[in-house]
C-alpha cells in the first residue's frame, strides 16, 4: 500500500514537471490530476497530495505566490484553486 502510494506520487510529479511550459494550463491540469487522485486513492490519496502540494507549489504560476512559511497544506491548497 505505502509503495503504491510513493509509486503514484512519483508519476503524479514527474506529469507535472512534463507540463510546466504549459503556464495558461497549469492550474487546470494541477486542479484535474489532484482531483483524480483523491477520488482514485482515497486512503493513500489524502497524504500523498500533500506531498504534492509540498513538492511542486513552487513550480505553479497560480500558487507561486503564496508562501510555505506559516500556511498549511490544506490552506494552499483551496487558495492556489481560487486563483486559477
Amino acid at each position: 500500500m505505502y509503495y503504491r502510494g510513493t509509486l503514484i506520487l512519483a508519476l503524479h510529479i514527474l506529469i507535472f514537471q512534463k507540463v510546466r511550459s504549459f503556464r495558461t494550463n497549469l492550474c487546470r491540469i494541477y486542479f484535474n490530476h489532484i482531483l483524480f487522485f483523491v477520488l482514485s486513492w482515497t486512503p493513500v490519496g489524502i497524504f500523498s497530495v500533500l506531498g504534492v502540494l509540498l513538492a511542486t507549489s513552487a513550480t505553479f504560476t497560480c500558487a507561486s505566490s503564496l508562501s510555505l512559511a506559516g500556511t498549511s497544506w490544506t490552506l494552499e491548497f483551496l487558495l492556489s484553486i481560487s486563483t486559477c
